[in-house]
Formats: C-alpha cells, sequence, structure tokens
C-alpha cells in the first residue's frame, strides 16, 4: 500500500509540471515553466484567461507586469486550480473554485503558477520595478 501512495504522489507531482527547484516560495529556475520571452501588459490591464476557448491553456502564457501592477486570472478555478510553482514569495493564491482572482506583486521577480490538474498547463509572470 506505501509503494502505491508514493507512486501515485510521483505520478500527481510530475503531472502538475513540477520539479524539486520550482516550488511555492522558493527560487524559480530558467527559464520558468518555458517561458523564455514575456507578453509585456505593462501598459496596461493585465489579465490572464484560461478554459474555455483557451482550452487547457493560460492566455497569455507568459506575462510581465510592473511591481504593484494588479494581475487578473479570469476562468473556471473548479476545473482548472490554480497554484504558484515557484517564486520570490508565496504571492500567488491558491484557487480551486470561482471565476476570477487578483494579485498584486509587490516585488521585481519571477513567479511560475500551474494548473494543479492539467499537465504542461502551466506560465509565468515576470515582475519588474
Amino acid at each position: 500500500m506505501a509503494r502505491f501512495i508514493l507512486v501515485a504522489a510521483l505520478v500527481a507531482f510530475a503531472a502538475c509540471g513540477g520539479s524539486s527547484s520550482d516550488s511555492a516560495g522558493g527560487p524559480c529556475t530558467a527559464p520558468v515553466n518555458g517561458c523564455t520571452s514575456f507578453n509585456d501588459l505593462t501598459a496596461g490591464t493585465a489579465t490572464i484567461e484560461f478554459g474555455g476557448a483557451h482550452g487547457n491553456n493560460y492566455a497569455p502564457r507568459c506575462a510581465r507586469v510592473k511591481v504593484g501592477q494588479v494581475v487578473t486570472f479570469s476562468g473556471e478555478f473548479g476545473v482548472h486550480p490554480l497554484t504558484q510553482s515557484c517564486g520570490p514569495t508565496q504571492s500567488i493564491p491558491d484557487k480551486s473554485s470561482g471565476t476570477s482572482t487578483t494579485v498584486t506583486f509587490a516585488s521585481a521577480g519571477t513567479w511560475g503558477f500551474m494548473c494543479t490538474v492539467h499537465a504542461g498547463m502551466n506560465g509565468a509572470i515576470d515582475v519588474v520595478p
């Protein structure tokens, strides 16, 4: 039974796209969740959508915002639970219900995020001064 639980835990961890160096509150390893360039959202509203017409994807998947800027995640969290995969501090809340949540980043850095259900459904936010 213990072997089954260990195997199940490892499979779930791998499916979520995590690694031992990319844990919430821990440093991100470049490229964060495959993001090598970032959509510049510093001049306007920063919204990251997912689900619906986007399927198992975030749009944009890789975003750049400014310190203090509000980022809105918009989609069905019951289908695509959100969690932070890495970053300097715990800033992205675990969210498994509702359709919208906002995050304000107080410092510069890069934060990874992911859906806890769908392998490969992940992204990153690069926060600049």
